[in-house]
């Protein structure tokens, strides 16, 4: 491929402090899959599983199937958010052959889904490929501009020494 990684941003995402390219200077993703913990980075979810991002009442029939093929993976309270990864590009595979099993999962499970977040766990999760490595919240000391990478919604977190941040998730209702 062209690139040696991949940086993947939501929507709703906002520069504060760049540049941008700190990310790749920053983190080494050589063979990583780097993503925040949903439950660092949003309190409200962190008694709540990897299972609730699928809806059984949707299709109850398909939610076993999923329960049966995944069983102990879904009750795990470490997943990751989709906000912001960075990653190895040749964890994509030939032709990209990760992004179609993610597809596929997607469009398999798609009824019960709440989201891609669902289908990217199920890939690159402990119950996949297990590549899934905690993306840092902190900088390193001695870097130039903002303390942390980013922060969801302006929910500052201090215990990290988080005061300013590269970028910010803006809920938009």
């Amino acid at each position: 491929t062209k690139f040696k990684q991949m940086l993947w941003l939501d929507c709703g995402m906002v520069a504060q402090s760049g540049p941008l390219t700190s990310v790749f200077t920053d983190i080494n993703s050589t063979d990583r899959f780097y993503a925040r913990s949903d439950y660092l980075s949003f309190p409200y979810v962190a008694n709540t599983s990897l299972e609730t991002q699928f809806h059984p009442q949707c299709d109850e029939g398909m939610f076993s199937q999923l329960q049966a093929e995944y069983g102990q993976w879904l009750l795990r309270k470490d997943y990751f958010t989709t906000t912001m990864m960075l990653y190895d590009t040749a964890l994509l595979g030939e032709r990209n052959e990760a992004l179609r099993n993610v597809a596929e999962l997607y469009h398999r499970w798609g009824p019960i889904l709440d989201q891609d977040q669902a289908a990217m766990n199920l890939y690159w999760g402990p119950s996949g490929r297990n590549l899934w490595v905690q993306l840092p919240s902190r900088r390193p000391f001695g870097s130039q501009g903002a303390d942390c990478f980013y922060e969801y919604a302006n929910w500052t977190n201090f215990k990290e020494g988080c005061r300013t941040y590269l970028l910010n998730k803006r809920l938009i209702s």
